[in-house]
């Protein structure tokens, strides 16, 4: 059985999370976008956080933090594809985990907080034989 511990998340931690949504954010541009990821990636002092939604969708497509950071690394980045995405710096990174099933990952950049909220996950869901 998969638990949020076997996920890497400790909900007493994520559950304090502070991040201002409402503060006025700079439009990033794909390349941008790519920069600040690599650069939180690469441990700079930034972090990387399912939000509660994706969560649950991690546990029932089976998918694990290491596969998300796999993506974020080597996926192909586009822009998120909702009204209002571009201004909330909301983009798509389509790509494998790292057993190779296709994953998608949606993601919101906070470039001042240096966090990447993890929205959903697309894909992942493992047969299990």
């Amino acid at each position: 059985m998969i638990t949020p511990r076997l996920l890497g998340i400790n909900f007493e931690e994520t559950s304090k999370l502070e991040v201002d949504f409402s503060a006025k954010m700079p439009i990033l541009t794909l390349e941008e976008a790519r920069g600040t990821i690599r650069k939180i990636l690469q441990g700079d002092t930034g972090r990387i956080q399912p939000s509660p939604y994706c969560r649950q969708r991690m546990l029932e497509r089976q998918v694990f933090m290491e596969d998300i950071f796999h993506v974020l690394h080597w996926g192909e980045l586009s822009p998120g594809t909702h009204p209002g995405d571009a201004e909330n710096n909301v983009f798509r990174d389509a790509g494998a985990d790292l057993e190779e099933v296709p994953l998608t990952i949606v993601i919101r950049i906070i470039v001042a907080q240096k966090f990447i909220e993890v929205i959903t996950v697309f894909g992942g869901t493992h047969d299990k034989t």
